[in-house]
Parts: C-alpha cells; sequence; structure tokens
C-alpha cells in the first residue's frame, strides 16, 4: 500500500514538473520571439521623438563623470542641436567639446556635429580650433557622422571640409589604384605611399595605412560611403615602429573586393536600405548603391602620446598630425 501511494505520489510529482517546464519554456519562446521581432530604433528615430534640449545646464549634464541616466539624455541633446540648434548654443558646444572632445567622450563628438549644422562663422571658428587640433581622432568623428545618422549632404559636407583636411608638412601621402579581374568579379589593389617630405627624421607606426579604416569613397554627387568595422583590430597591439629618415617612403597594400549584398551571409542592420554592393577592406566594408566612379581618398593620423605611453619608448621624435592624399578615381562596373 505504501509502495503504490509513493508511485503515485511521484508520478503527480513527475508530472507537475514536466509542466512547469514546458510552462517555462513556452513563455520563453515567447519572450525571445518578441525579443527578436523587435525592431532596434535608430538614431534618427530616438532623436526625432527627443524634446528640444534645455541649454541652460547642458554643459553640466555633459561632463565626464556624471550618471548615464542623466549622460544619455544629455547625449541626445547635442544630436538634437543638429536639427534645432541656433547660435545661442555655439558657446556651450564649444564649452561641451573642451570638456570632452580630446578625451574620446561621445559628447564631444556630438557637439561637434551640431556645430557644423548650425552653421554660423563662429560655429565654424570653434569647429577649425579643435578639429583642426591634432589630438582629435578625426577617423573617429567621421564614423561617428553615420553612426548617429547625421543627415546628407551635412554628413559628406562634414567629412570633406573637417576630417579630409590635410594638415601635415611633414608626411606626404601618395594613392594610385590597380584594377584586376578575378573570376569575373572586380578586385582593386590600392598602393599607399608615405612619404617623408621634412628634414628630420620620425618615427611611425608600422601597421595602419594597410588597412580598410584610412580610406574614404566619395560618388559623384560628392557623398561618401558608409563604412563599417567588420572585425577587432588586434594588428595594433602588435605593431612596430618605423624610423623614417628624410626621402624615406613606405608602400603599403590595400586589397579591396567589390561583392554583392545580396550575398552577404549575415547582414547588419547598418547596411544600408539601398545598397547594393559592398566593398570588402581587411577589417572594414564599404556600402554603395550601384556601379559608378568614385573617389578615394587616403588618411593617416596620429595623436599624441599619453606619458604612461612615452615613458616606454625609447625615442621621442614620433610623428603627430594628419596627412591626407590627393583623391584618385575608380569606376566600379560590376553587377
Amino acid at each position: 500500500m505504501k509502495k503504490r501511494r509513493f508511485i503515485s505520489v511521484l508520478s503527480i510529482l513527475s508530472v507537475i514538473i514536466v509542466v512547469t517546464i514546458l510552462v517555462f519554456c513556452s513563455f520563453s519562446k515567447a519572450d525571445n520571439s518578441s525579443k527578436t521581432s523587435r525592431r532596434a530604433e535608430t538614431f534618427k528615430e530616438i532623436i526625432a521623438a527627443h524634446p528640444e534640449p534645455d541649454l541652460t545646464d547642458l554643459v553640466d549634464r555633459c561632463k565626464p563623470g556624471v550618471d548615464w541616466e542623466f549622460s544619455r539624455l544629455s547625449f541626445y541633446d547635442l544630436l538634437k542641436l543638429r536639427d534645432v540648434g541656433n547660435s545661442d548654443a555655439v558657446n556651450i558646444l564649444e564649452k561641451v567639446m573642451e570638456d570632452n572632445l580630446f578625451q574620446t567622450r561621445i559628447h564631444g563628438f556630438a557637439a561637434a556635429e551640431a556645430l557644423f549644422c548650425i552653421d554660423t562663422e563662429w560655429a565654424h571658428n570653434v569647429l577649425k580650433k579643435y578639429l583642426y587640433d591634432p589630438r582629435y581622432r578625426s577617423g573617429l568623428g567621421a564614423d561617428y557622422a553615420f553612426h548617429w545618422d547625421m543627415s546628407e549632404p551635412k554628413r559628406s559636407e562634414f567629412i570633406r571640409q573637417y576630417h579630409l583636411k590635410n594638415l601635415s608638412k611633414e608626411l606626404e601621402l601618395e594613392l594610385v589604384s590597380d584594377v584586376n579581374r578575378v573570376n569575373t568579379e572586380q578586385e582593386f589593389e590600392l598602393t599607399l605611399t608615405v612619404h617623408n617630405v621634412s628634414k628630420e627624421p620620425f618615427r611611425i607606426l608600422d601597421h595602419i595605412a594597410g588597412y580598410g579604416e584610412n580610406i574614404y569613397f566619395r560618388n559623384t554627387d560628392g557623398l561618401f560611403a558608409r563604412r563599417m568595422r567588420t572585425a577587432t583590430q588586434c594588428y595594433k597591439m602588435s605593431a612596430k615602429w618605423l624610423e623614417m629618415k628624410p626621402a624615406d617612403q613606405r608602400r603599403y597594400k590595400i586589397k579591396l573586393a567589390v561583392l554583392r549584398v545580396s550575398d552577404m551571409k549575415y547582414k547588419s542592420r547598418y547596411v544600408p536600405e539601398n545598397a547594393r554592393i559592398y566593398l570588402r577592406a581587411p577589417f572594414f566594408d564599404f556600402y554603395i548603391n550601384q556601379p559608378a566612379k568614385f573617389e578615394i581618398y587616403a588618411m593617416f593620423e596620429a595623436q599624441p602620446l599619453h606619458p604612461e605611453q612615452k615613458k616606454k619608448l625609447e625615442f621621442d621624435n614620433e610623428w603627430i598630425g594628419r596627412a591626407v592624399s590627393k583623391s584618385i578615381t575608380i569606376e566600379i562596373t560590376n553587377y
């Protein structure tokens, strides 16, 4: 009798456990289904719904160390100023850049975009002061202009005017291109020559020019192609310093394969909806709408090192600045 009762209780417990597991799984599947079906908001949508910012305490709310609950909203305020900003905000935006830009906090970069969109003489004078400073990371600033959905044609003009501005008198870049056919597909090989045109030796990190982060594509309408990072740049960890004496040259090869967006196995949500073609370079993809002629620029930059970094070096003549090549033209004829 006791044995039968034990078996009966065990059976009931088993049923309860099985039912509990099934219910849990069904909720889990429903929850996962809702998460996967929910589309992430774009920055354009977020900023469109964001209220006009209160300028009275915006500088304080953007300072480093502010809790992210407030800092996030102040970041959205800065992006909102791209659309609703006026000359009254210029002084505020300059203070935000002073506090954040050279620390590479996103607030500094967002303030720069807002200043460009305000488009007054005062705003441009502020931009020249900060964005032509060797401490500014222009490559990062250009990437953010895409990632945060800065509107065209302002975005491309912002990149052209303040990021692809040659500021170097010591380092000169030359870019040439060869076109090959590989199984009926186009492939470009760019050769970038880095040339010490000064009378003094200096050192550069011998890695940076062989990768897609140095390349910018602009179509005949004057718009730059969106680029997306496709891999972590672990190569920087093993980069070595190269000494360049006066008149020394260093050549880097950059290969670009022309591919179809429709053939991508995994498509990022950042791929533009009208993109039909992408160019694959080491660590970066470039998305374009259709076959056409494109201008290509190469950019090479280096910011001042931190004191801790300099202590580890046995030299003090590292090159600092931003060098930009003259553009060359290529034609994509496939697809």
